[in-house]
């Protein structure tokens, strides 16, 4: 079996390939890692593009925080759903980002 692969160190043409080829891993549950981290980095741009305007808003300011935080959290298990799967392991549901996301306070 080959070994995992990486998805923070993959050029998006390489993941694409990797996500549609017949391994067992990297799939769809660490393509839904990749997109819930892209998201998370395209609500944070909004977010810091709007503290241009507002420097001193606590609340955008808790926002790029908590996006940020959504983010790496997710490319970093995409990363570890992707081992589990290779070593055929039960693996995390990714979906727990989402619930431990809304209880993040900054």
């Amino acid at each position: 079996m080959n070994a995992p692969v990486s998805i923070v160190t993959l050029r998006l043409e390489e993941l694409v390939a990797h996500i549609s080829s017949g391994q067992v891993s990297p799939g769809a549950g660490s393509a839904g890692a990749v997109a819930l981290a892209l998201a998370a980095a395209c609500a944070c741009k909004a977010v810091s593009v709007t503290l241009k305007h507002r420097p001193d808003d606590v609340e955008l300011q808790s926002a790029v925080a908590s996006f940020t935080k959504i983010a790496r959290g997710a490319l970093s298990d995409a990363d570890h759903d992707s081992k589990n799967l290779s070593d055929r392991k039960i693996r995390p549901p990714l979906i727990d980002w989402y619930a431990r996301a809304r209880t993040w306070p900054g």
